[in-house]
């Protein structure tokens, strides 16, 4: 079955952000689609809401405050080409801003086991 996962915002690459975005992941763990849930007719089934980011990688947020989160995930794809692909297996995580400011990352692997 294939599971998703969409949050205000999906880091695909340092070159496309998609605004309410999501990823489909397969058994196996394998991207199977990125979407935007503004551009959907209906509801995807068998997703999963999170407030803030999802990225394909972490970051250290120590110390990270919540309007230097977009400027640190764009620039952490860029100088690493990191990127979620279609047909490959990626290791999300979601960054949510916590009431006092700070910066959270927790992994996403649970919602796709």
């Amino acid at each position: 079955m294939n599971k998703r996962v969409a949050a205000h915002f999906l880091l695909v690459s340092a070159d496309r952000v998609v605004r309410l975005g999501g990823v489909g992941a397969d058994a196996d763990g394998r991207i199977s689609e990125v979407f935007s849930l503004v551009d959907a007719q209906y509801e995807p089934a068998n997703t999963t809401f999170v407030d803030g980011w999802i990225a394909p990688f972490l970051i250290d947020v120590a110390g990270l405050k919540s309007d230097g989160l977009p400027v640190a995930l764009l620039l952490f794809a860029r100088q690493n080409g990191v990127a979620i692909t279609v047909g490959n297996a990626a290791t999300l995580f979601n960054y949510t801003v916590q009431e006092d400011g700070s910066v959270s990352a927790t992994s996403l692997l649970p919602y796709f086991v």
